[in-house]
């Protein structure tokens, strides 16, 4: 959704210029590093972080 209001500001006035198209391309390299680096916890990080109880009780 950021991408897209960033998209939409930038060519609202009918013109890019070569800024905005370096703008709008850091704006994706950002997001793609930032999805790069989400854990791949696999599932809800509440029920991974509860406490476990030892297997012999």
């Amino acid at each position: 959704m950021i991408a897209v209001v960033v998209t939409r500001g930038l060519i609202t006035d009918g013109k890019v210029t070569w800024m905005e198209g370096v703008l709008l391309l850091a704006t994706y390299a950002i997001f793609a590093f930032a999805f790069y680096h989400i854990p791949d916890g696999g599932g809800d990080l509440l029920i991974q972080s509860a406490p476990t109880l030892p297997a012999d009780r």
